[in-house]
């Protein structure tokens, strides 16, 4: 303990006697005799010190605090007051003559309730009375952890552990953090008895959770066992095909070492550790098994392409890049409608030309003057610059100079910027022979096997070494796979699925209505909701339950509209947490961060504009102002900010562990979406070590507004993800417009429409994009919607992508540019749809999206496979999770092998899932816990004790 200590001054003695410390005090004027009491003793009044007064020796702390008192005073903090408006962290401490002062000050503003308590336990104390002298006497607010606030309400359900230990929470405080919960329930049951207090400490964990319900699903050994079961009858097709690809190559693998019989081929281990993800170094794909592999140079090369190479249909990657589209900032005016494009890159493009050639002669005169060369020279080294604008000059120069207009004609045509600065690059002989080389080369490769089915590593520009035959290798062991199927088909046999075909199962489930049936059924028993209008379809209904009224019936509903490929929309998910806030402020004292020990100093995070699409850095307090106030920019337009994917990584139960909690009680059907318990969820099977994909929860925030800009709102665009997904409304906010604001945004819209109208449409008058197009679709946001989302079904994207390639002129991307190509239709994620662009899609391809508003508390449950966009009509807060069904995980395959055909540098070219590798995992956990193999050792009887280590595996008898 002694190693805890501190000093308490800065070089001065402690006095031994308080007596001598006050009489200091009185001689320099800083506390003065008000009366004499009864018993003798002199009460004292604290009197104003003069400014001379204040030592230097203290001043470092007395800085910090007459900082705090300037800029508002108070704060909240964990330890000591920690001033969270300005983001300096101060923890208190008095000195022996403050704390004297501070004394004497607070017993004279004290409550009179206080002073009557005081001596109430006093006169306890006194007649031996213990359990009246133990009552709470402090008025330290658990939530801002001050005392100077006034009344404070203390709980009666906290435990009595000893003096102070039941919570209060002070009356600016219930007002400001919990507006909703009124003085008798705090007083009933603290926030901390009910779970849900947002102080500082317990969102960040600093405290144990108690009281959290629904955290884990309820899942007993029985339905556990069925839940296996009904995994192997799900994945084991998806197994023999990756089984059919291992045998196919070990064939030929035989074959090339002249073996008779695949049984006599012996495949050696990769070199690959638990915790390492291995990927196919040419099309990124996620290697969970066999490969081929350089013994050399480490190159792996997955078995798909290996089957493509000896097919001849191998085709290499990033031949794309070239054709893609970059986006040039032309300027704030040009989002609201001023100018051309082709214009003002003009001007930007003949701007960059200035600032280079007079860069260029900077560095020209430069180079004179060290040689020695006279002042006249640089007129004539001017002279030669502007002839060489002509193109009156030697082969040499004409060629940089043609280099130039190169740059600047695919400037102006493409819309590229010039790269860094704009300098050029100026490569000497025999560096541009060796790229001419090069080029050749890879122009001319062909990557073939030999007659055998051997194929070679592949050349040094392509990350090989070109010089050994890839060698088959495998992570698991060889026959891993072939014995997992054949134990999962003896399951599979004897296997009773619950439910049939897609088919035949539309007669059994309860929850299916006719059209009649649904309008007419009352709200409160109707657990269908209107998304479609599609004509001669079954499925323009989704399935809507509601928390409170879930029943076990519902689950065997849930997995048959699953199954069909259908979105799920489960409402009041909310009800299921411990009631914590979600509120603005709860969440920028979240993420709001100064550093310490355990975090780094985080106070601004990084934000996407959507009228351009670009990124900002912004502060917490801002942005979440924003959020809730509204903000627009320089020309009147709304500012629309999104927050998406924070915290980045894996991070969200380190940064906002109490909310990562509480949403994952809010979760319905966790069988499915429990992100380490959901025994339905595939990625819960990854083993511990293993490099896990990042399945979330991510926050995505975002201001929002009902009425549709057409140009900068609120939307997540067109996309599909390789994962099934869950996304809960936490939390909306609705900013009000004035009368002002909407005439700013209707004239800015106008100016908007015109500029589509000479850029897009060639002067033709249309709508399309304009967000000229019918509105009825924000009737329903103004009451309790947050959020409008648009769902197309599998079936539909092959037309979907055929409407989106023939309009693609008319969408606007980053920087408000116009697209000019997309390489995916929808991968790319550059589009987003509005009214009247569904309207034409109906029109044109017969196609139509399941369209709902998400209200508050809302959980959307899109399948993989699903394209799918979001337009935020109010300020949101969404939580989303992926998890991977066994019903999807077909789309899984598909996704994988369509993402491995992008360019390398497109945002989904990389296989994160890694959705093969998390279906042999999930069947070898379900056969050994339907074989018994992984029974608790508590549930096994043992034998007879021995010392030393036991044989065998774990739970084995």
């Amino acid at each position: 303990m002694a190693a805890r200590k501190k000093t308490r001054g800065r070089g001065r003695p402690r006095q031994e006697e308080n007596g001598a410390g006050l009489e200091e005090m009185k001689a320099k004027g800083i506390l003065g005799i008000q009366n004499e009491g009864a018993n003798g003793e002199v009460r004292e009044e604290a009197v104003e010190p003069k400014p001379e007064s204040a030592p230097l020796v203290e001043g470092r702390g007395r800085k910090r605090r007459r900082k705090k008192q300037e800029e508002g005073g108070g704060g909240e903090g964990i330890l000591g007051n920690q001033n969270e408006e300005d983001g300096v962290e101060v923890k208190t401490r008095y000195p022996q003559r403050a704390r004297a002062v501070k004394a004497v000050v607070e017993e004279e503003e004290e409550e009179p309730e206080i002073r009557k308590m005081k001596k109430r336990k006093a006169a306890a104390a006194a007649e031996g009375d213990e359990d009246e002298a133990m009552k709470d006497v402090s008025t330290m607010c658990h939530q801002c952890q001050r005392n100077d606030k006034g009344r404070v309400v203390r709980c009666t359900s906290c435990p009595k552990m000893g003096k102070g230990m039941r919570k209060r929470y002070c009356i600016p405080c219930i007002q400001r953090w919990y507006p909703n919960t009124s003085e008798e329930a705090i007083a009933e049951a603290c926030p901390v008895c009910r779970g849900n207090c947002n102080c500082k400490a317990c969102l960040r964990l600093d405290v144990p959770i108690r009281c959290l319900k629904n955290l884990d699903p309820k899942i007993d050994e029985e339905t556990k066992l069925e839940h296996c079961k009904y995994l192997v009858h799900q994945l084991l097709p998806y197994l023999k095909r990756i089984r059919d690809e291992q045998v196919s190559e070990m064939v030929v693998e035989a074959k090339r070492q002249g073996l008779g019989d695949v049984s006599e081929l012996k495949v050696e281990k990769a070199n690959c550790a638990d915790d390492e993800r291995m990927y196919c170094n040419n099309c990124s794909t996620s290697i969970f098994d066999f490969h081929r592999s350089c013994p050399e140079c480490q190159y792996d090369l997955c078995l798909i392409c290996c089957r493509e190479i000896r097919d001849g249909k191998w085709k290499k990657r990033g031949m794309e890049e070239e054709e893609s589209q970059k986006y040039v900032d032309v300027g704030r005016e040009y989002l609201h409608g001023k100018g051309e494009l082709k214009s003002l890159l003009k001007k930007k493009r003949e701007k960059e030309l200035k600032s280079l050639l007079k860069k260029k002669r900077e560095e020209e005169l430069k180079e004179n003057v060290d040689v020695g060369v006279k002042l006249d020279s640089s007129e004539s080294a001017q002279e030669s610059t502007r002839a060489s604008e002509d193109g009156n000059i030697q082969d040499g120069k004409r060629k940089k100079r043609g280099r130039e207009d190169e740059v600047s004609e695919e400037f102006v045509n493409a819309g590229e910027c010039l790269d860094g600065e704009g300098e050029l690059m100026r490569n000497d002989d025999v560096g541009m022979k060796q790229d001419e080389s090069e080029s050749t080369e890879e122009s001319t490769f062909e990557w073939r096997a030999s007659e055998d089915g051997s194929i070679l590593c592949p050349p040094t520009y392509m990350k090989g070494c070109g010089k050994h035959i890839l060698e088959l290798r495998c992570i698991f062991s060889q026959n891993h796979v072939i014995d997992l199927v054949e134990k999962a088909g003896k399951i599979d046999e004897s296997y009773n699925p619950m439910h049939a075909s897609s088919e035949t199962c539309a007669q059994k489930c309860s929850c299916v209505k006719t059209v009649n049936d649904a309008v007419n059924s009352s709200n409160s028993s109707c657990k269908l909701r209107k998304a479609a209008s599609r004509d001669g379809s079954d499925d323009n209904y989704l399935f809507c339950p509601r928390v409170g009224e879930i029943q076990d019936e519902d689950f065997g509903h849930f997995q048959w509209h699953w199954m069909r490929g259908e979105p799920v929309i489960v409402s009041n998910a909310l009800e299921n947490g411990s009631g914590l806030s979600w509120e603005p402020l709860v969440m920028w004292r979240a993420f709001r961060q100064i550093k310490n020990l355990k975090h780094d100093r985080e106070l601004a995070v990084h934000t996407i504009e959507c009228l351009d699409w670009s990124f900002k850095e912004t502060n917490n307090l801002h942005f979440f102002t924003g959020y809730s106030e509204g903000k627009p920019d320089e020309k009147g337009w709304p500012e629309i900010l999104k927050l998406k994917d924070f915290p980045p990584s894996t991070e969200f139960d380190n940064r906002l562990p109490r909310h990562g909690k509480e949403f994952v009680c809010c979760l319905p059907f966790k069988e499915y979406t429990h992100p380490n318990k959901g025994t339905l969820n595939l990625a819960i099977y990854l083993p511990p070590t293993s490099v896990k994909p990042d399945m979330g929860p991510k926050t995505y925030i975002a201001y929002g507004f009902a009425q549709e800009l057409g140009r900068g709102d609120s939307v997540t665009k067109l996309h599909c993800d390789m994962s099934d997904a869950v996304n809960i409304l936490t939390h909306t906010a609705e900013v009000a417009l004035t009368t002002e604001q909407l005439a700013t945004i209707d004239k800015l819209k106008k100016k908007h429409r015109k500029q589509d109208e000479r850029e897009i449409f060639g002067n033709c008058h249309t709508s399309a994009g304009n967000g000229n197009g019918p509105q009825e679709e924000s009737a329903e946001v103004c009451e309790d919607g947050g959020a409008l989302w648009d769902i197309f079904r599998i079936q539909d994207v092959p037309q979907l992508e055929k409407y989106i390639h023939k309009h693609i002129n008319e969408f606007r991307h980053v920087h408000c540019n116009p697209l000019q190509r997309v390489t995916h239709a929808i991968h790319d994620q550059t589009v987003y749809l509005t009214v009247e662009h569904k309207r034409k899609l109906k029109e044109e391809f017969g196609i139509e999206p399941w369209t709902f508003v998400q209200k508050l508390g809302d959980a959307v449950f899109i399948p993989a496979g699903c394209p799918h966009q979001v337009r935020n009509l109010k300020s949101c807060i969404k939580v989303a999770l992926d998890f991977v069904s066994p019903e999807n995980v077909g789309e899984c395959f598909r996704l994988t092998e369509e993402f491995r055909t992008l360019p390398p540098n497109h945002r989904a070219s990389e296989d994160k899932l890694e959705v093969k590798k998390m279906i042999v995992h999930a069947v070898c956990e379900a056969v050994k816990e339907i074989s018994g193999e992984n029974a608790k050792p508590e549930d096994v009887k043992p034998k007879r004790r021995r010392k030393g280590r036991r044989k065998g595996n774990k739970g084995e008898v």
